[in-house]
């Protein structure tokens, strides 16, 4: 290599000095960072009740409401007070989630039920779904004795819901959604064949049939 008039180069040359065009320094390089808020999606459901409301909490029997999914672990969110709708009142027996749109209910600070208060500004809600179940009835069937060992739609049926009252609380075939009504259809087979007067048998082989109500929008819960 070359020399010339201002630098002398040396392989064995070992005192270095500045390297001008570069620069050195015992401090770490600032980097901008972001959190970017939590995904999470809300969903509920609630059983048959003829309206198309969507509230948070769940029902009198501690069914349904809303639900959220995707908090991160120990936080909770609350929802406020209101009432939303969905685009129908109609159980849908395949319990398909559908769509709806949060207008009036709303996320807000937790309570730290699960260990730490969460707050709502930290996620984002990327959907919203809902689903009505067909409403679950309990059913009672009665009939004066006739030696016969099964019942038929011409006897006395009772619904109610979650469970049946002692003497049942709803009128013979209502089922307690409005002024809706229901009733059976088939016979109804004792089991047991036995016909004895003031016991209860279980009852099989009948089901719901359209009253002042879609029986679509009920089911059995449990044996007759």
């Amino acid at each position: 290599m070359k020399e010339n008039s201002f630098y002398k180069l040396s392989k064995t040359h070992t005192n270095f000095t500045n390297v001008y065009g570069l620069s050195t320094s015992a401090t770490a390089a600032t980097l901008t960072g972001r959190i970017s808020r939590k995904n999470i999606q809300i969903q509920g459901e609630k059983y048959y009740d003829a309206t198309t409301d969507i509230v948070a909490a769940a029902d009198s029997a501690g069914f349904g409401g809303l639900e959220i999914i995707g908090l991160v672990a120990g936080e909770d969110l609350q929802f406020t007070a209101g009432t939303d709708n969905f685009f129908t009142m109609v159980a849908d027996p395949a319990d398909t989630y559908t769509t709806f749109t949060m207008n009036n209910i709303s996320l807000t600070n937790g309570t730290g039920s699960g260990g730490v208060a969460g707050d709502p500004n930290n996620y984002n809600v990327t959907s919203t779904a809902f689903r009505i179940k067909p409403r679950p009835l309990k059913v009672k069937l009665t009939k004066q004795y006739d030696t016969n060992g099964t019942f038929d739609s011409d006897d006395t049926v009772f619904f109610e819901y979650p469970t049946m009252g002692s003497p049942p609380s709803n009128a013979a075939t209502r089922t307690g959604v409005f002024n809706e009504t229901l009733a059976l259809s088939g016979t109804g087979t004792i089991s047991g064949g036995s016909t004895d007067v003031g016991t209860g048998y279980v009852v099989t082989g009948m089901s719901l049939a359209d009253g002042f109500g879609a029986a679509s929008n009920y089911s059995i819960n449990g044996d007759v």
